[in-house]
């Protein structure tokens, strides 16, 4: 799983197949409990069956007869599986396989006929005129056709079992590979902080410092650093709190309100009870330098960018809205909310949500109800104090 491309994923389901599958394994007790049930049907059908031809035999004579039969079943089954893993059934039949679980079932047949016919001669009370190797060959033609069904139930089961094992290895790749890709796409995010805002912001410094500005300059170029500080340093992680995702945002906002000055107001909406939750990180900043861009930069008249966050039961809902000119005529909800010189594509933004919340979450884009352009994301309530204890195992 060291490719994270487009294909990466199809990539590691085809390479999911038998040879990726571990032995099968059930332990000891489990098998005997297993092979118990068919065990004691079978003894309770030979009990029945001598009472009711007015032969009656005890019913621990007859357990003793067939249990040891029945339990060989049970130590043969490991066996059983080991073949059936090292030659699946595949769709082709290929010969060998054949092979090898028609001696392993013949196999099988000559062991349970040794052992039912010890145990028949040992507790029965009939007596016997034959040789033993006589009466193990008839045992094995009488048990022809049981052996062959227990032989390939036992395989069928085998091959159940290693594809219930390969459907979770494909989700565990799944999963993991949904990972990698999150965290890839936090790098990159990570690494592509719009350079527009740095070149205006160091143009700005340089302005204020030729003007002699320089108790603002020194504040600007300290909300610099730790906006790149937290960019850089501060999402380690795929997910942060969202206290810390308004902090950086709301120092960026002081760095762009030097700049825009008056044109820019700043409206928060955010719920005291939001302020813990789990958020994918770096999921404000992105959006809120997009409604700068087309919503405020563009023009001379005062502009507004609402920032919002409220949980909902078990949903946190995030938005950021602007009274910019809206939503472009030939845009949809599909569309990029960004131009070809950069900002972070809706697109893009939805499938990083889609792979951290599979099913339960949403980005829409919409109309501002006061004019301009909203932002809207849905995502499932998780507190963050919480979620980081049990990374940390509770510490």
């Amino acid at each position: 799983m060291e490719r994270i491309g487009q294909w990466g994923y199809m990539d590691n389901r085809d390479a999911c197949n038998d040879r990726d599958v571990r032995p099968l394994h059930i332990r000891p007790g489990v098998l005997v409990a297993v092979w118990t049930a068919p065990a004691l049907l079978a003894c309770f059908q030979r009990w029945a069956s001598a009472a009711l031809s007015n032969d009656p035999v005890s019913y621990w004579r007859v357990a003793a007869v067939q249990l040891p039969g029945w339990y060989l079943w049970a130590a043969m089954t490991p066996a059983i599986f080991l073949v059936a893993n090292r030659f699946p059934l595949t769709r082709e039949l290929r010969g060998r396989a054949i092979v090898a679980h028609v001696v392993t079932w013949s196999g099988c047949l000559l062991l349970h006929s040794i052992v039912t016919s010890a145990a028949t001669r040992a507790f029965d009370t009939m007596t016997f005129s034959t040789s033993f190797t006589r009466f193990v060959g008839l045992a094995a033609v009488s048990w022809l056709p049981s052996t062959f069904l227990l032989y390939a139930a036992t395989v069928g089961v085998a091959l159940w079992m290693q594809s219930v094992q390969r459907e979770r290895l494909r989700e565990r790749q799944g999963a993991t590979m949904s990972v990698q890709l999150a965290r890839a796409e936090l790098t990159a995010l990570r690494s592509q902080l719009h350079p527009h805002f740095l070149f205006n912001t160091l143009n700005t410094i340089a302005i204020l410092i030729r003007e002699r500005e320089t108790e603002v300059s020194a504040r600007l170029v300290t909300q610099l650093g730790e906006v790149l500080r937290h960019v850089i340093y501060g999402t380690r992680t795929h997910e942060n709190a969202l206290d810390d995702e308004i902090a950086l945002v709301s120092t960026y906002l002081e760095i762009e309100q030097v700049r825009f000055g008056e044109r820019l107001k700043v409206k928060w909406m955010i719920s005291d009870d939001v302020l813990d939750a789990s958020v994918p990180a770096l999921v404000l900043q992105p959006l809120v330098e997009n409604a700068l861009r087309h919503g405020i930069a563009n023009h001379t008249t005062s502009g507004v960018v609402e920032i919002g966050a409220r949980r909902d039961l078990d949903s946190v809902t995030l938005w950021i809205a602007d009274n910019g000119p809206g939503i472009p005529a030939e845009a949809s909800v599909q569309s990029t909310y960004s131009s070809a010189t950069g900002g972070l594509g809706l697109t893009n933004t939805r499938e990083r949500l889609a792979r951290l919340y599979p099913g339960r979450s949403s980005l829409e884009l919409l109309a501002n109800p006061g004019g301009g352009t909203r932002a809207e994301i849905h995502l499932p309530f998780r507190s963050w104090s919480a979620s980081s204890v049990a990374a940390n195992g509770g510490a």
